[in-house]
């Protein structure tokens, strides 16, 4: 199995009218993503990780403490002066983290995250940042809301109007100035205008920012753009595009089935093939832990769905007795995670195999790889310890 990317480090509000639930903002796909290349979390003191940070440095750990604001954006603290560990969170909830930062300030707070060594102090080796994907603060007051009949983006998009001019509320994927191109260019009426998208459905949002009580999007960032927005309002069909007019924007909870409603535009990755680019462990890799999660990256979005009976581990010598796994996909980083239901025996060497009929979203099959077997599309082989 070919290795070509390393898969990076770092991976994943109440509001005007909207109120977010305050909860931990990893999906369980994140979390087994996140314990399968960090292990699982470590309970420690902010002293216990000061004092000896090279026994936590690159994993999980898990944190609780006074939490203090930076004096940069996403820059925070957690714990007293001097006993101090900086601690940034990671992008897919820097948003909301942001909105809930001021009622936090001088608080406990309980952070999830991995150790890293902070590069921008290369003066001084000691100095370490927390990169957290889960959080657990004190509950925000409770917001007024605004009474609005729910709609999924494609009863809207499909309304043919008759939604028009009646006070409507909408959850879809923040999409920036249309960044992707999921709209028409030509279809923007104002330059502040922005997208809001959920699977291939997408509208304009017009007269309110992405942005609300604590928070605020950025149209041209990318990171940005792994929040999910609830947006009040009343639409406005013309020339069979949908426009919004907003009352209230708030940060919201991705809906279930989010990785795979969350489909990119249609365009030049349409025509190209999905392919295994990382692994772990890596392919013929000796010595993998007996309770190893196995970690296959793709190189774009992938047909959650396709991979349900076609990704099999079994031992190298026994084709037919395959072991049991529980499947995870984390679709910000196009990775599958492979959980097997037992600890692997010692010592033994097994094969995953992702079999024939495993598709992107754009319905394209996974390209066939150099170490497949009969009937499987990738193979990868490694052997436990002990």
């Amino acid at each position: 199995m070919r290795l070509l990317v390393v898969l990076p480090v770092a991976l994943l509000a109440g509001a005007v009218g909207v109120r977010a639930a305050d909860l931990p903002s990893s999906t369980s796909g994140n979390e087994s993503l996140q314990r399968a290349l960090y292990g699982p979390p470590r309970a420690a003191t902010v002293e216990d990780v000061l004092a000896t940070p090279a026994d936590y440095e690159g994993r999980a750990v898990s944190l609780r403490g006074r939490f203090t604001r930076g004096r940069t954006r996403d820059q925070y603290q957690i714990g007293a002066e001097p006993q101090a560990l900086r601690i940034a969170p990671a992008s897919v909830i820097a948003a909301r983290v942001r909105a809930r930062a001021g009622g936090w300030d001088g608080q406990d707070v309980e952070v999830v995250g991995v150790l890293l060594r902070d590069r921008r102090d290369e003066g001084d080796a000691r100095r370490y940042l927390l990169r957290f994907w889960q959080y657990h603060g004190p509950t925000p007051p409770a917001r007024a809301t605004v009474d609005a009949p729910a709609m999924s983006l494609e009863d809207l998009v499909y309304s043919g109007g008759k939604a028009d001019g009646k006070l409507v509320k909408v959850v879809g994927q923040f999409r920036g100035s249309n960044l992707h191109g999921d709209l028409p260019p030509v279809s923007r009426l104002h330059e502040s205008d922005w997208v809001l998208k959920d699977a291939f459905y997408a509208v304009w949002i017009r007269g309110h920012g992405p942005e609300g009580d604590g928070f605020e999007l950025d149209p041209m960032a990318i990171e940005d753009q792994e929040n999910w927005v609830e947006v009040v309002g009343r639409p406005d069909t013309k020339d069979g595009i949908t426009y919004l007019k907003a009352q209230a924007v708030g940060l919201a909870d991705a809906p279930q089935g989010a990785a795979a409603r969350s489909t990119p535009a249609r365009n030049a990755l349409a025509s190209i093939p999905p392919a295994v680019v990382f692994t772990l462990p890596v392919d013929g890799e000796e010595g993998a832990p007996a309770d190893v999660r196995l970690v296959v990256q793709f190189n774009k979005s992938m047909d959650e769905r396709s991979f349900a009976g076609r990704v099999r581990l079994r031992m190298a010598e026994a084709a037919d007795s395959p072991e049991d796994v529980r499947l995870a996909y984390d679709e910000a980083k196009h990775a599958l995670v492979v959980e097997p239901a037992r600890p692997l025996p010692a010592g033994r060497e097994l094969v995953l195999e992702l079999m024939e009929g495993i598709i992107d979203v754009h319905g394209l099959a996974l390209v066939k790889g150099p170490a497949s077997g009969d009937g499987a599309v990738e193979a990868l082989r490694f052997r436990v310890g002990g």
